[in-house]
């Protein structure tokens, strides 16, 4: 994932990372912080 969005959405891995541990504690969940 890193290497195929590195040029056209450089952050999304880290989006995509806090999405998956989220689904895993969704009694914990709570909005994304936008990472720039």
């Amino acid at each position: 994932m890193v290497d195929a969005t590195s040029t056209t959405a450089p952050n999304a891995w880290w989006r995509h990372l806090h999405l998956m541990l989220d689904a895993y504690r969704a009694e914990r969940a709570h909005p994304i912080p936008d990472r720039r």
